[in-house]
């Protein structure tokens, strides 16, 4: 699935680029920052990036991307 950029939540430890969470569904899930993991910058401010839910079995994850194809 995909979701326009949520406000986030701050993870208390975590590396940079994993350092943000949500709630969906009522089930919290972590947001990995793909350019910040990869050392480049976003070309897309915060509020249009895009955030791409993945989920498997009780693991829940949302890449943060600047656009989705």
């Amino acid at each position: 699935a995909v979701a326009a950029q949520p406000a986030t939540h701050p993870l208390p430890l975590g590396p940079s680029y994993l350092c943000e969470m949500f709630i969906y569904e009522e089930q919290p899930v972590c947001v990995l920052d793909l350019a910040r993991r990869l050392g480049v910058e976003h070309e897309a401010p915060r509020i249009e990036r895009k955030l791409v839910l993945l989920e498997d079995q009780q693991l829940q994850l949302a890449i943060c991307v600047d656009d989705v194809h």
